[in-house]
């Protein structure tokens, strides 16, 4: 009852008209938004919160919106809107004006320290940063200034970390990070999970070994190294194959214990820069081509057949070429929020880093473990089965939405494992690799793979080619899906 933001859960005097009149939503034909039919196309009109009167939408474009578009890093990007001065802008700036209040005023109510409040948003309700977060990125001194512009008290926490602290909330400090104590007016360190390992921290710590416009090769520690991606949305391209195959070479030549592959991106990778690839083919540069799939290729294999272990550490979107690199590794510690497919047919293409042989290879690992002789010509449908199965999620770019899926859909082995706490995911995928690198023998190629050759592809390109004449697909998906074909069924052997 004494909360000063109790009125704003009144409810407002549109919503009890439109609930009054029915207007529930989808289920009841009109809500908000309402689906009707123009000439010859549905349109869907929005409710004025005024009015109440349904009408066109209406199409906006927003300076500051355009503005932090090509921004990745939250802070920056958050502080770009908040910049402007158009109507989104101002509605920003108002929303994070009242949630920056409301809460500083609810500290020591609800928490000690601001620490507290910042992780209950990102790991409670996935904010990329938390209020006090916020707050540094954008300027609390600033900040202050619009508040008192606006009209508003500014709250004591404000004053109090401007006056009698160093006008942050949270400092980093020889790579490590501290807070704004409030009992003290000083600033503590951050407390952390022993578990946790945090490769900024490690940067600060100069422990980045080398790095270049798209990777990082850090030192972990224990004799583990981590190759980490950077580039836009963590695309695979040559910088980060080029610094892969260094980091291969040193873990080989100095005789450390293995290979960690992370990042501390919102993905783990969205596969492929194909971007390259499309301009490099507008150009008609089809060597250029080969050699830059040839190079992601050798750098999978080199991953697989490493004389020292490698554990790869996926999370969020994990696709394409960031998938076959999971798919490489010798394990697989994977967040268990993690979105991986193979989803090249998508753009009209077939996974060219390893993922077909690898797909069909966890296919039969699985099959078998289900008690099929999928390793022998006959029983069981012989070597079919796995190509099937493999066929079924490279063909349709099936993504698994979490780790456990994962393995069900044979993108991870049923051996991989999953850490519930993404924090933790760097420190859990070396400690993987001091496990395994203790009695570590290094892989070789198979020399025992059995695949149905043309006998299968024909069988699979005559039901691809039933599809076509049904309609169901297009003479394009035909081409694609015959090409996976033959490369799953071994070729014309």
């Amino acid at each position: 009852p004494k909360d000063e933001q109790r009125s704003i859960f009144v409810m407002p005097d549109i919503v009890n008209k439109m609930i009054a009149n029915g207007w529930t939503g989808d289920k009841a034909g009109q809500g908000f938004y309402k689906k009707v039919k123009g000439e010859g196309k549905k349109e869907i009109l929005s409710i004025n919160l005024k009015t109440g009167e349904y009408g066109p939408q209406g199409e906006v474009k927003f300076a500051s919106l355009k503005a932090a578009k090509g921004i990745e890093e939250v802070g920056p990007r958050v502080k770009a809107v908040l910049a402007g001065d158009d109507r989104a802008a101002d509605f920003a700036w108002k929303v994070t004006r009242d949630t920056l209040i409301y809460t500083a005023n609810r500290i020591p109510e609800i928490a000690d320290d601001v620490v507290n409040v910042d992780r209950a948003m990102r790991w409670g309700f996935n904010w990329d940063l938390g209020p006090f977060e916020v707050l540094d990125a954008i300027g609390v001194k600033e900040t202050v200034e619009s508040i008192k512009k606006d009209g508003l008290a500014v709250p004591a926490l404000f004053t109090q970390v401007l006056e009698k602290g160093e006008g942050t909330f949270y400092k980093r400090k020889e790579g490590k990070a501290y807070y704004f104590d409030i009992k003290t007016s000083g600033y503590l360190p951050v407390p952390m999970n022993p578990n946790v390992l945090l490769l900024k921290n490690l940067k600060e710590q100069n422990k980045v070994i080398k790095s270049n416009g798209s990777a990082s090769l850090i030192d972990l520690g224990d004799g583990v190294l981590c190759l980490e991606f950077h580039s836009k949305m963590n695309a695979i391209d040559a910088d980060i194959a080029l610094l892969g195959f260094e980091a291969l070479d040193k873990i080989e030549a100095e005789k450390l214990n293995g290979l960690v592959i992370a990042n501390e991106g919102e993905n783990f990778s969205v596969g492929a820069n194909l971007m390259l690839l499309w301009l490099e083919s507008q150009q008609g540069n089809w060597k250029n081509i080969e050699e830059m799939v040839r190079q992601f290729q050798n750098f999978c294999m080199r991953l697989k057949y490493s004389p020292k272990p490698v554990v790869a550490a996926p999370f969020g979107l994990t696709l394409g070429g960031g998938c076959e690199i999971a798919m490489g590794a010798d394990a697989v510690r994977a967040a268990a929020e993690t979105y991986v497919g193979l989803v090249e047919v998508g753009v009209g293409l077939i996974p060219g880093g390893g993922g077909c042989k690898n797909m069909l290879l966890n296919c039969e690992a699985a099959l078998r473990a289900k008690g099929q002789k999928v390793w022998a010509s006959q029983g069981d449908g012989g070597p079919f089965p796995k190509v099937q199965r493999a066929f079924e999620k490279i063909g349709f770019a099936k993504v698994a939405t979490s780790a456990k899926e994962g393995i069900e859909f044979d993108y991870f082995k049923p051996s991989d494992k999953v850490s519930f706490n993404r924090d933790t995911l760097i420190h859990d995928a070396k400690q993987d690799v001091l496990a395994i690198a203790k009695d570590y023998k290094q892989p070789t190629p198979r020399e025992d793979i059995l695949v149905p050759g043309v006998g299968g592809k024909m069988a699979m390109v005559s039901a691809i080619r039933g599809f076509r004449s049904l309609g169901q697909i297009s003479e394009h998906d035909a081409f694609i899906a015959e090409s996976l074909a033959h490369v799953l069924c071994g070729g014309d052997i």
